[in-house]
């Protein structure tokens, strides 16, 4: 979801000052030619928060030697239950979660094995983060970057692939801000006094163009670039409707090659998926993630890392797009961790997050177990995210239906609300 979005269903934006991008139906090939200006930016892309996953990279939380052994997985929770760590806030926020779920005629559609694999043991320990994107209970909303970290991080990109970039938009403009303090003075309010002059007028988009492409940047950190003409695929790395999960992962494999190291991603690891329409087309989800360190790798797992957009043939690539880990804030220490055995037991109790409206089916229908970090009303922390068929769902095609169900994998005494049921979601 973009910024101006959130700020829409959370009713924070005004919609007289929302110029939403045309999509343009035609997009054009990256170009590399421009080497030099990489190595330009290459310090300054390494700085870039969408990279800052590690404490002992962003500065925050612990120490470098707790962080290397955490890596190692050699923490020790003995030693974490020691420490002085803050209880938070397990549940999810409220709204926008939908339905999860994804349709899938066989369980090993449901998408490339994350970083940690089932029957691995868990870690002792990982940490928890400040949820950067939380919303103060003042009513005023928190921002990740401001219009001049923007543009400099927009053009930085934009020179790490090669473009030459000009002028930078930033939405809203000065001018609209204007119009928005003048609407404000004739309804009698006061902009300086009135918190939505403050949250309406703060950039949440800075906008380029350049020859080949399209590029934006949101506050959120979330970097898009819309090729002006699709980048044609070798035949052998071409989709279609009989492409398979490997198929996928080939070719996310094949453009990280191309844009990968560019944009900070290190030792590529495909995070493909195979997903369905209610009617059984088939739509491959072609993404890839660091590799390296565990917490990187289960971060941009979680809400990170490059994904790339086909056309409607499956044969060219037409836009790619950069997650931001933003919300991952101050490390809050190195938490000690249940086991998924012990998670799946909690699962079968019913105390897990979900926005299944059925019962549980029973753990007999379990397909499969990841560890992902997910945003909480508090924090960013580990949940395991247990996949679960819906027999009663499945559809006269054949398509089996999957749910999402999340335990938190942080030891329930360091959580404020731990969930007592299937529906502590809607309380």
């Amino acid at each position: 979801m973009r910024t101006q979005d959130l700020m829409r269903a959370i009713g924070l934006l005004d919609e007289e000052l929302v110029v939403e991008a045309e999509q343009p139906e035609r997009l054009r090939a990256i170009r590399w030619r421009r080497w030099a200006a990489l190595a330009a930016c290459a310090a300054l892309l390494l700085a870039l928060p969408w990279l800052r996953v590690l404490p002992w990279l962003s500065g925050s939380g612990g120490t470098a030697q707790d962080s290397l052994q955490a890596e190692a997985g050699q923490m020790d929770a003995a030693a974490a239950e020691q420490a002085q760590l803050e209880p938070f806030a397990a549940k999810f926020a409220s709204g926008g979660f939908g339905f999860e779920g994804l349709f899938a005629y066989d369980p090993q559609e449901l998408g490339s094995a994350g970083p940690w694999q089932e029957g691995e043991e868990t870690p002792a320990a990982l940490p928890v983060y400040r949820n950067e994107n939380e919303l103060l209970a003042d009513g005023a909303a928190c921002f990740g970057l401001d219009a001049e970290q923007m543009e400099q991080q927009l053009r930085a990109l934009a020179a790490a692939l090669g473009y030459e970039v000009e002028t930078v938009e930033i939405s809203p403009s000065a001018e609209e801000a204007a119009a928005y303090r003048q609407k404000l003075e004739q309804q009698g309010r006061d902009p300086d006094t009135d918190p939505n002059y403050e949250i309406n007028t703060r950039p949440y988009s800075a906008r380029a163009a350049a020859e080949g492409a399209e590029l934006e940047l949101l506050t959120t950190g979330e970097f898009t670039v819309r090729l002006t003409e699709p980048l044609a695929l070798p035949q052998e790395y071409r989709l279609t409707q009989q492409s398979t999960l490997a198929d996928a992962e080939r070719t996310s494999l094949y453009l990280a090659g191309l844009y990968a190291e560019q944009l900070g991603i290190t030792d590529p690891q495909p995070q493909a998926r195979v997903e369905y329409s209610y009617e059984g087309e088939k739509k491959l989800t072609l993404a890839v993630r660091s590799g390296g360190a565990l917490e990187r790798q289960l971060l941009e797992f979680g809400f990170g890392g490059l994904q790339f957009y086909l056309d409607e043939t499956g044969g060219a690539c037409r836009m790619l797009r950069l997650w931001g880990t933003q919300a991952a804030g101050e490390s809050m220490g190195d938490y000690p961790l249940i086991s998924a055995e012990e998670a799946a037991a909690l699962l079968e109790e019913g105390r897990c997050y979900t926005s299944v409206s059925e019962p549980f089916p029973g753990i007999e229908y379990l397909a499969r177990t990841e560890l992902v970090y997910r945003e909480g009303t508090q924090a960013v922390a580990p949940y395991y995210r247990f996949w679960v068929e819906l027999p009663s769902l499945e559809k006269e095609n054949g398509l089996r239906t999957f749910g999402a169900y999340y335990v938190p994998a942080v030891r329930a005494e360091y959580l404020i609300d731990p969930p007592l049921s299937q529906w502590a979601m809607g309380e």
